[in-house]
């Protein structure tokens, strides 16, 4: 005898806003993205360590402010 399983119906997901930060966000992210790829690729490295990401960070101008 063949189990029915009852579907439960799924709620319906919020539209996604956009906004010109969102795009930002998304640039920035992206350029991150790319450059940690380049490291990978240069180095032969897949997984690079914290202080290799913050070293990329560093590269693309990103810096702490105190």
């Amino acid at each position: 005898m063949a189990r029915s399983e009852a579907k439960v119906p799924e709620a319906p997901r919020p539209a996604r806003k956009t906004s010109h930060y969102s795009t930002e966000v998304e640039d920035e992210t992206l350029e991150f993205i790319r450059a940690i790829e380049d490291f990978k690729r240069k180095n032969a490295q897949p997984f690079p360590s914290w202080s290799e990401v913050l070293q990329v960070l560093k590269g693309l101008g990103y810096s702490r402010q105190t």
